[in-house]
């Protein structure tokens, strides 16, 4: 009865997501990111120039909608004999208010999930993250169809799986009383799409 139940509500609003007035802010930009991970005794920071790409998208001129952002952030502190990136991705509901003529004010809250990947030579590591991430942003319409942003992603980390290799040694495995922060700062171009 559930799966059924399920089905229908699915059958019901992929068509309205799909084929209802909406309006789309999709922004790209730079960002900074600052990341600060504690494990037991051990604390870590990083800090990066990250590619930040978001997306918001509202329908039947709704105030309230969907949220995706995607960052790529490559660290500056680690040497050039090495490969490092991080990258992060956080989705969920969304809410816009305007404040001024042609100025809004953007919030979303959601789950977020990283990955990132240290290559140097004899060591190796890959670390997955789960957590929370919310993004606040005020964006200026020029136009009809062009805006800019500018914000602070932040996401709340609670969990991290790590697999790797230092010289001959492997690991893996959940790492322990872990908590991390991600707080980017960012400005962007906005594009608004709007679908009648």
């Amino acid at each position: 009865m559930n799966k059924r139940i399920l089905t229908v509500l699915i059958l019901i609003i992929i068509p309205l997501c799909l084929f209802a007035d909406s309006e789309e802010l999709t922004s790209i930009g730079i960002g900074y990111e600052n990341n600060f991970e504690m494990s037991g005794s051990t604390n870590y920071s990083m800090n990066s120039i990250a590619v930040v790409g978001s997306a918001y998208k509202f329908w039947n001129e709704s105030d309230i909608g969907f949220f995706i952002a995607d960052s790529i952030m490559f660290p500056l502190e680690l040497n050039n004999d090495g490969i490092t990136y991080k990258f992060e991705f956080v989705l969920g509901p969304g809410i816009r208010k305007n404040l001024f003529s042609n100025v809004f004010f953007c919030y979303a809250v959601g789950p977020s999930f990283s990955f990132l990947t240290i290559k140097d030579s004899g060591y190796s590591l890959h670390s997955y993250t789960m957590g929370i991430g919310t993004d606040a942003s005020v964006k200026y319409k020029i136009g009809d169809s062009f805006g800019l942003s500018i914000g602070c992603m932040a996401s709340l980390l609670l969990y991290q799986y790590e697999s790797g290799n230092y010289g001959s040694v492997y690991f893996s495995g959940r790492t322990g009383d872990f908590l991390g922060l991600d707080i980017r700062p960012y400005i962007s171009g906005t594009f608004n799409i709007t679908r009648t």
